[in-house]
């Protein structure tokens, strides 16, 4: 898909930074020379993901730019993915941390990325994402929505429907709900399939089931899932959390529904090389 034309050539770009991944800014300076050589303008943003309510300058800049430049990992990626939910500005993900399937642009290739952008050289992929509420509690996420047990020693007891029907009981240590963007996270770690990020399906995943009967259910994305949490055995009662991206989290109690859907927001990853998806799996997993 195109970026919009009153986007696209405009020349201002913002570089969100994870300063604990580039604490001195060396990152962030270097790409901001770059491109300001190339005539464009650039706003550095520190720590986006630990702002608890990001000003409106802030978020004015972000809207603003023609692109945000992500310098950290995957995670802060994610992050900031949740921080500009329902913006249009894409995302391009430099990787300062280890294996990134989200961050294209490696250190090594930095300045031939940013010319490339400078130059309008470059396409927008859309990412689903999903939506879950719980009570007033709600979130966006473009890899999972995951509730885990917060306590060591006990399991989550869940009841789990689709579009209404009941599906099964689970007694796990918890359930991750993902999109296809993030089934090589969590949901990899836990048993899950890898799906190719263009496809569109929710995937329910059981993180360490206690029966083998438990395997992951790969949904349509216009499904509706909702997860009851229950008491656990003898009434004993759960100690449970729900995450989005990791973060932003609440309690979950007995008796809470978590209800998750396919979003009505996407992520728009900005992205250089046509690379498939399968050779960059193949990269990675090497």
């Amino acid at each position: 898909m195109a970026m919009s034309a009153e986007k696209k050539g405009t020349g201002h770009f913002v570089l969100i930074v994870n300063t604990d991944k580039d604490p001195e800014l060396k990152w962030a300076e270097h790409a901001g020379d770059v491109l300001k050589k190339k005539d464009k303008r650039c706003d550095i943003i520190k720590d986006l993901n630990l702002m608890d309510s990001p000003d409106r300058d802030t978020m004015d800049l972000i809207a603003d730019a023609e692109c945000a430049i992500v310098l950290g990992g995957d995670g802060t990626l994610l992050r900031a993915a949740g921080r500009t939910v329902g913006y249009d500005t894409p995302l391009l993900g430099v990787n300062l941390g280890n294996i990134g399937y989200l961050t294209e642009v490696e250190t090594s290739s930095l300045d031939e990325a940013l010319n490339q952008v400078a130059s309008g050289d470059y396409y927008i992929e859309e990412r689903m994402m999903l939506a879950g509420n719980l009570g007033t509690v709600s979130g966006n996420a473009l890899n999972d929505i995951v509730i885990a047990r917060r306590g060591a020693l006990q399991m989550v007891h869940m009841d789990v429907s689709v579009n209404g029907s009941f599906i099964a009981e689970y007694q796990a240590d918890g359930m991750i709900v993902s999109t296809p963007t993030g089934s090589t996270a969590y949901n990899l770690s836990a048993g899950g399939p890898i799906v190719s990020p263009d496809a569109k399906a929710i995937l329910l995943t059981p993180i360490s089931p206690h029966s083998l009967a438990n395997r992951c259910i790969v949904l349509s994305p216009d499904d509706s899932i909702c997860i009851r949490i229950k008491n656990g055995r003898d009434g004993a009662y759960p100690e449970v959390d729900v995450t989005f991206d990791g973060s932003r989290g609440a309690a979950v109690k007995a008796g809470d529904i978590v209800n998750v859907r396919r979003s009505d927001m996407v992520t728009r990853i900005l992205r250089l090389k046509r690379v498939s998806f399968l050779d960059l799996l193949r990269k990675k997993l090497t």
